[in-house]
């Protein structure tokens, strides 16, 4: 009724639970530092109301801290981000509408409102590399449109964050692999992942074709 879904709930819940954590650092980690002034600095106790104000005091900035952390965005990622990436995508068919989604990396792709007008669809083709067609060390797992120079993960989700914020249409990501690659191969595996949470479609050349052939 208010819009709010239980996976919100549960995620502010966690939240919560992450400020709870804080203050009690904050609490023991001043309850520590008291101690040790007074057995290696003051050489005797000090008043009582000075230890528990102090405990206080860090729980307090402890859950102030975490607080900021986890409702600002900072922290708390899983320290992919994006990289550099150019607007190398295909403009395809149509199709219904799509969704758009929040990537945790502070890559948020703009919004747009539902509507029963079928939208253009902009494909962009990936090619996942595997084996001896990666660079060594390095994360280079992918090629886009069909270019020569292999980049990284950032490349490809900037590509298609890119295009989400500069285009009113349905960004569509269309793979294949390369001669060692398959659907357990790293570079698959972690850009499904980051394009599920990004609400991006992730389709083989055939299940794009297929998908076309419905298209209005």
């Amino acid at each position: 009724m208010l819009g709010v879904t239980q996976e919100q709930i549960a995620q502010f819940a966690s939240k919560l639970l992450m400020v709870a954590g804080g203050f009690a650092g904050g609490y023991l980690l001043a309850m520590l530092a008291g101690i040790g002034y007074d057995k290696m600095l003051a050489r005797k106790d000090s008043p009582a109301f000075l230890h528990r104000w102090s405990r206080r005091i860090g729980g307090v900035l402890g859950a102030l801290l975490v607080a900021f952390l986890v409702f600002r965005g900072g922290g708390f990622g899983n320290g992919n981000g994006p990289g550099s990436g150019g607007d190398t995508a295909n403009t395809g068919t149509q199709i219904g509408t799509g969704g758009t989604g929040q990537f945790p990396n502070n890559t948020t792709p703009p919004t747009t409102k539902p509507s029963d007008t079928p939208v253009t669809l902009k494909q962009l083709e990936v090619t996942i590399l595997a084996g001896e067609d990666v660079e060594k060390n390095s994360e280079k797992f992918y090629r886009l449109n069909n270019t020569p120079a292999n980049v990284d993960r950032g490349a490809v989700l900037a590509t298609v964050t890119d295009l989400q914020r500069s285009t009113n249409s349905t960004v569509v990501v269309v793979y294949k692999f390369g001669r060692d690659a398959g659907t357990k191969t790293i570079g698959y595996t972690d850009l499904e992942t980051d394009l599920k949470q990004l609400k991006v479609q992730f389709l083989s050349e055939d299940e794009f074709k297929a998908l076309a052939r419905k298209a209005p």
